[in-house]
């Protein structure tokens, strides 16, 4: 287990790290091809077929979909969004449910490529703040965390309030 006072100690070594984390402007790479247009000629049609449809080839998709091609997704799931799935599961003996999640489904601000997905897609209004979120864990006591304040300066209230770390 972790000791609060040992974290403490060690965070005038890893904050150089997570401040590195901070938000930086998207790079942008030039094609191969200069001369490739950035959408298709008019009149043309193209057809392409993305295999899954996770955060990365929804990004694939809308790229190319915007550039004009007809986009078909092909997904093993029978829902889109690879980890951004959860699902209701009954976890305890009383019947209670929870939501489980396939993947963690926080955006931060230094997600800025998923920012500009949001923005070009105009789903801003499909996301709400994220509040406590409440951990049952078999080994360790249960946890409420929530996300306050800028990252990486958030996982200092997250550590500070955390009965697990002694």
């Amino acid at each position: 287990m972790l000791h609060r006072h040992r974290f403490l100690l060690l965070l005038p070594l890893l904050l150089p790290a997570t401040v590195s984390g901070f938000p930086k402007k998207p790079r942008i790479i030039d094609p191969k091809n200069p001369l490739d247009p950035p959408t298709l000629p008019e009149g043309e049609t193209r057809r392409v077929a993305v295999v899954g449809g996770g955060l990365a080839g929804l990004s694939a998709s809308l790229e190319l979909a915007e550039r004009g091609y007809e986009v078909t997704i092909l997904e093993a799931s029978d829902v889109v969004g690879g980890r951004l799935h959860s699902r209701r599961e009954t976890v305890l003996e009383d019947g209670t449910s929870f939501q489980i999640e396939h993947g963690f489904h926080g955006w931060f601000e230094q997600y800025f490529q998923f920012k500009n997905i949001r923005d070009r897609l105009d789903i801003n209004g499909n996301f709400r703040p994220w509040g406590a979120v409440h951990y049952i864990f078999k080994d360790y006591l249960p946890e409420e965390i929530e996300s306050v304040g800028p990252y990486p300066l958030n996982l200092l209230s997250v550590i500070a309030k955390s009965p697990n770390m002694d």
